[in-house]
């Protein structure tokens, strides 16, 4: 008998066939799964290759063996008849198929509608304000250091890239928050400035070791095609030199004009102690992320361990230099999270002391540094709505505000908190393009369940009670702890006469907020909207703060 023969009659051509569905099928199942489990890209890489190197072994263990009821056996030649064996790989072979089929159809067509931080924000025009320039989105740069310590270190770069790029201020930045939802994934590029609308895509690599690094990054279009890239190896004092150098090449490889006329880095205030530099790195890895998060910016929770190591390590960072705007901007942010995230956990006199030192820290941030998107942010949060009434001001919130705002255009954060400021003040119209431009610059953010509550709770500011239940009832679906989602929700189906399922609401809430009070609401101003509503409830009085009547019905519910 011929090769060829011994070939078909060994039905070597079925098995290959057998063993590629099965790879495809064990690669396309771990690039879905490993990413839950943060696992680095290199574990995707190393399913490759041992799917590739599986192959020649299968065909020479076909070749030398039959597959019998009775298990493998020899081959003994042409006599042996290996009916069995191919009638067993052709079934196998269309139920393979079958399998990879309707996997192909969950993961294009289920999976991707079932989550929700792609579908629920349009990216497909260019973002407003940025005359039609394309977005920028740096993905999360690997940390090849061999130690998962160092992974808050290759994060720490990636920030600070992204925090340069939106001092240019002339080209849209995608949130890192909606970056980092892609941290070890193999997604094409491709794939990821189309989620994301971005143009350009920069991406890299951290190597450190004791005082060198290297770091390597290379910049893509959104069709894939290499623009620029390059690897610097220098002494971790030099790091910042990196940084400023990959955001000069970023920009002079997009549009080389504005390096001259647009850019503003050296204007940027940053810590000269390389130390205290590290430690808010490590104080920023074990915080929750920034915008109003539940979860740190790699979508992990932050538990009270995680915050006082954390607050630990952010006064070590002042401690080394006492004019470090972004760690007291860090600390403040931090010690913020046990008057919301973190309430039901500790006692009121904790979370109110907290509370008090961390206004105290916001404010020193924001005078050391007047400019910053997150000094600014932060400190207005306290100074409109996180402090104690008596000593809130919004009118200096609000001119605080715009002006980051002015200063900082590609920023989803200040984008985010002057909607907010816009909520309070009544300017619906004006906080409705804000929030929605912040979700444009963060399509898949971490927080993209905060930015919904504050879309919904416009919606219900000005009476539109549909759009605001299924605006919440989303931002629930992204994050259950989202407990200002739960209580909009909840209101705007009373408000609609919709008490039973209001009910439903306010029941599910309490499920993942059992120790709800109305201290864990956004404190803001009752909108006129729901004046109407409450006032019955508190005895034709209307009720003067949200969270007055966010408890009044509750308590009309129970």
């Amino acid at each position: 008998m011929s090769f060829l023969g011994e070939i078909k009659r060994r039905k070597i051509f079925q098995v290959a066939a057998v063993y590629a569905v099965v790879a495809w099928l064990l690669i396309q199942v771990a690039d879905v799964v490993l990413p839950a489990f943060d696992a680095p890209t290199w574990v995707l890489q190393v399913v490759i290759f041992l799917m590739i190197l599986g192959l020649p072994i299968t065909l020479v263990i076909s070749w030398a063996f039959n597959l019998t009821p009775e298990g493998l056996v020899r081959d003994a030649g042409p006599a042996d008849s290996t009916q069995g064996r191919g009638r067993t790989i052709e079934f196998a072979l269309i139920g393979l198929l079958v399998v990879a089929v309707a996997f192909l159809i969950l993961d294009n067509y289920v999976l991707v509608n079932a989550d929700p931080k792609v579908s629920l924000v349009d990216v497909s025009e260019p973002v407003p304000g940025f005359s039609d320039r394309a977005a920028i989105a740096v993905l999360p740069f690997s940390n090849l250091s061999g130690d998962p310590a160092q992974e808050y270190f290759s994060d720490g770069i990636t920030e600070e890239i992204i925090t340069e790029l939106h001092s240019i201020g002339t080209f849209p930045v995608i949130a890192g928050t909606s970056t980092f939802s892609y941290k070890g994934s193999a997604t094409d590029v491709r794939e990821i400035a189309t989620a994301l609308g971005a143009g350009y895509i920069l991406e890299g690599s951290v190597r450190r070791s004791e005082d060198q690094i290297r770091i390597a990054a290379q910049l893509n279009d959104a069709t894939g095609r290499q623009i620029w890239s390059e690897t610097y190896d220098r002494e971790f004092r030099d790091v910042f030199a990196v940084q400023d150098d990959i955001t000069n090449h970023i920009i002079g490889a997009i549009e080389p004009e504005l390096l001259d006329t647009e850019m503003s880095l050296a204007d940027r205030v940053r810590t000269e102690d390389m130390q205290a530099w590290d430690y808010y790195l490590q104080a920023a890895a074990n915080a929750r992320a920034l915008g109003g998060g539940f979860a740190d910016r790699n979508g992990q929770p932050v538990t009270t361990e995680r915050t006082e190591l954390a607050i630990d390590l952010a006064k070590k960072a002042i401690e080394l230099d006492p004019n470090f705007a972004e760690a007291y901007t860090m600390l403040g942010h931090i010690l913020n999270t046990y008057s919301g995230l973190l309430r039901s956990e500790v006692s009121s006199e904790f979370a109110a002391q907290a509370l008090k030192e961390g206004i105290n820290a916001a404010r020193e941030g924001y005078q050391r540094n007047p400019y910053s998107a997150t000094t600014c942010s932060c400190y207005v949060a306290f100074l409109a709505w996180i402090g104690p009434v008596e000593e809130r001001n919004i009118e200096l919130a609000l001119s605080i505000q715009e002006e980051a705002v002015r200063v900082n255009p590609a920023n989803a954060f200040v984008h985010k908190t002057l909607a907010q400021l816009y909520v309070i003040v009544e300017r619906y119209d004006e906080a409705l393009f804000e929030i929605q431009l912040a979700k444009r610059l963060s399509p898949r953010d971490g927080n993209l369940t905060h930015f919904m509550f504050v879309e919904a709770f416009i919606h219900m500011s000005t009476g539109n009670w549909e759009p605001a239940v299924t605006l919440a009832q989303n931002a629930v679906t992204l994050s259950p702890l989202n407990y200002d989602a739960h209580t909009t929700r909840m209101v705007a189906l009373y408000a609609l006469g919709e008490r039973e399922n209001a009910i439903v609401a306010m029941r599910e809430m309490l499920g993942f907020v059992p120790n709800f009070s109305e201290n864990n609401v956004w404190d803001v101003p009752l909108p006129d909207s729901l004046a109407p509503i409450v006032a019955p409830l508190s005895e034709s009085r209307i009720i003067s703060r949200y969270q007055q009547a966010v408890m009044s019905i509750i308590n009309d519910m129970r």
